[in-house]
């Protein structure tokens, strides 16, 4: 029921110069592989570098390659950007580009969007994906999010931060202060994470390659406490129905 393609989009002139681009030769061979597959198929594409990375494309050749595809139900499965978002191309297309194994550079134990070193899991049932998480390494599956308290980070002092790196609008969020749900939840907003941002950026730190420093994330939210000393509790649901849970007392910090 599933049908997999693996392509290559980076085009090299040297070693350190290339671009992002399918080849005639390769978009030829997927429409003749196209026509020997059903369209009720899942087409699942792998590609080394995003087709789209939050809306913004970066294959040059982007909409040659969505027409071909055009009337199939497309899971795209990328990297090379060292962190993850997920991007829609009407209905019928998803890309989900993926955290990076080797976090910045085997630097550290995290990415440099905050997310832990590890990897992607697709479930697949029948011609539909069934399920999709991400999955730290060493990690329990459960662990998804990062809850910062206020003052961690200097242009939230007021707010609880909070990281959900595999986040996308297909998500629902909930928060609950002192066990009630908050009608005003969590707002998103992009900035460093700020365990990222000390690791490989800190001001006590010395000068690293400029491939390995963090990078802001766009899976970042806030929410401002009522109580300075209360339990918060963010619930994260999926698409898939795996539910997610972090708390911090802020008792515990100043």
């Amino acid at each position: 029921d599933c049908h997999f393609i693996v392509l290559d989009n980076i085009l090299y002139g040297t070693r350190k110069k290339y671009k992002h681009y399918i080849t005639d030769e390769q978009l030829e061979w997927l429409k003749q592989d196209l026509k020997y597959v059903d369209k009720d198929k899942l087409i699942l594409v792998g590609v080394h570098a995003p087709i789209k990375y939050n809306q913004k494309q970066i294959v040059e050749n982007a909409g040659e390659f969505y027409n071909i595809l055009d009337g199939y139900n497309v899971v795209i499965m990328s990297g090379h950007t060292h962190t993850g978002t997920y991007t829609e191309v009407g209905d019928n297309i998803k890309e989900y580009t993926i955290h990076a194994a080797f976090g910045s550079g085997w630097s550290g134990d995290m990415g440099q969007a905050g997310a832990p070193n590890g990897y992607a899991v697709f479930g697949i049932k029948g011609n539909r994906l069934s399920d999709q998480y991400y999955k730290g390494t060493g990690l329990p599956k459960s662990h998804q999010m990062k809850i910062y308290p206020p003052k961690r980070w200097d242009s939230q002092m007021k707010n609880v931060v909070v990281n959900i790196w595999n986040y996308n609008p297909h998500w629902t969020l909930e928060v609950y202060e002192n066990g009630k749900l908050q009608k005003k939840g969590l707002t998103q907003y992009t900035d460093f994470d700020p365990d990222a941002y000390d690791f490989y950026f800190g001001p006590d730190k010395p000068k690293h390659r400029p491939r390995t420093e963090p990078k802001k994330s766009h899976a970042l939210f806030y929410y401002t406490p009522k109580n300075k000393k209360a339990e918060i509790k963010v619930v994260a649901k999926d698409e898939f129905g795996n539910m997610y849970t972090e708390k911090i007392d802020l008792k515990k910090y100043k």
